[in-house]
This record gives C-alpha cells, sequence and structure tokens, in this order.
C-alpha cells in the first residue's frame, strides 16, 4: 500500500526557499497519484487520498493540478514520453533495418516489464472498461501518443522492404503484431502464475517471439545482398 510522506516542513520563508517548497509539493502530488493510479486506476482512485499520501492538502493539490483528471493524464504522459523515447531511440541511428527493428521490439518488450502495473492501465483503455469511465479527451491524448509509436514502426518496416531486408507483409500488420505479442506474453504469463498452471517467463517467451519474427519477416541476407548476420534477441 502507498506509504503517507511526512509533512513540509517549514524553513527560511525565501523566495529560493518557497520556490524549493513548491516543487516538493509538487512531486509529492506526482508521486503519490502515480502510486494510487497505478494501484487503483482511474475511478477507484480519489482526490482524498491522493492529498493524504502526498502530505498536502486538497487546495494545495489543485493549485497544482485542477482535476483528477488532470493528473491522470499527467501519469499517462510521464510514462508515455519515457516508452516513446526508448522506442525512438531504438528506431533511429544508421544501424540496419533489421537490427533496429529487433531492437525496437526488445525496447517495447523491457519497457513492458518494468512498468507492467501501467501497462495493464494502458491496456484497459483499450477495453470496453473504460467506456463511460475516461473522458474522449484523454482516450484522444493517449490514442495520439499510441499513433506516434505505430507511425514509428510502420516507417521502418516499408524502409526495409524499400531496402529489399524485409518481405512484402503489410507494414500496419506487422506493428500490430509486434504489440500484440507483446500484450500476449504478459497477460498469458500472468495467467499461467495465477490459475497454478505453468511457471512461464515471460523473457524466455519474448526472446522466442523475437527469434521468430527474425526468421519470418526477414529476407535470406544472401539474397538481398546485404549480408551480415542477423541480429539476436536479446536474452532476459
Amino acid at each position: 500500500m502507498p506509504q503517507k510522506v511526512k509533512e513540509f516542513p517549514e524553513r527560511e520563508n525565501t523566495p529560493v526557499r518557497r520556490e524549493l517548497r513548491k516543487n516538493e509539493r509538487k512531486a509529492a502530488i506526482e508521486k503519490a497519484s502515480k502510486e494510487i493510479f497505478l494501484e487503483k486506476g482511474y475511478a477507484s482512485a480519489s482526490v482524498d487520498e491522493i492529498a493524504r499520501i502526498a502530505g498536502v492538502t486538497k487546495r494545495t493539490l489543485y493549485s497544482y493540478y485542477p482535476s483528477k483528471l488532470a493528473l491522470f493524464v499527467h501519469v499517462f504522459d510521464e510514462y508515455l514520453q519515457e516508452l516513446a523515447a526508448r522506442v525512438t531511440e531504438a528506431a533511429d541511428g544508421d544501424a540496419p533495418i533489421r537490427e533496429r527493428l529487433i531492437k525496437t521490439l526488445n525496447a517495447l518488450f523491457d519497457f513492458t516489464r518494468e512498468n507492467e502495473k501501467f501497462m495493464w492501465l494502458y491496456w484497459m483503455l483499450d477495453s470496453g472498461e473504460a467506456n463511460g469511465i475516461l473522458p474522449k479527451e484523454l482516450l484522444d491524448h493517449v490514442k495520439a501518443w499510441t499513433d506516434g509509436m505505430f507511425h514509428t514502426t510502420i516507417e521502418m518496416v516499408m524502409a526495409g522492404q524499400e531496402e529489399g531486408v524485409i518481405r512484402d507483409l503489410d507494414p500496419k500488420l506487422l506493428a500490430h503484431l509486434m504489440s500484440a505479442l507483446n500484450k500476449g506474453i504478459i497477460v498469458h504469463t500472468n495467467k499461467e502464475r495465477r490459475f497454478e498452471i505453468e511457471d512461464i517467463d515471460a523473457g524466455s517467451l519474448q526472446v522466442l517471439s523475437i527469434e521468430l519474427l527474425n526468421g519470418g519477416i526477414f529476407k535470406d541476407s544472401k539474397s538481398t545482398g546485404k549480408g551480415g548476420k542477423s541480429p539476436k534477441a536479446k536474452k532476459p
């Protein structure tokens, strides 16, 4: 359960100190909102509890964020910015398309495993659970982030096809297959553990998925004249 932070102590009332206290309060509010939202979701979270955990009054909280929705959007932005940055970093550069595509998929897998609670919230937006609970404003906001990340992958696939490295597959379907594999691995391994069917390691499935994709979507290096070895999936 989230732990309540200590009340902010009084300090010398100088402009620098006031600004420091302001930044500390904002950080405490953001930390508490992240803990509560990841633990309880949007509907069950309350501003009262977030304020209590942050060690501030509701009035102080609202001076930084005008609503629960604004806090929730901030949490999503923070996570999605990090995910987008990882995907972009993996996709950019002068490395061969094959290597960059595998790195991009690994980046998605790794982020998901490190931030599983957030990803469950993210996937919930795609289901009927979000209907009538979250405003269209937030759903549109998240959709814009998601579309941007899909676009990065699709462009990379199309570039690989132009180079003759990637097979003639639908780039959009391939990007969505990668996303589906990522979600499926987490959902499946959680279900297996929950019902004590089998203790399957998500990292092992990650490696196998990438090996299968690596062998299925890329043309043989000899036939393309590119040469070089296939990149290996990162070990868990």
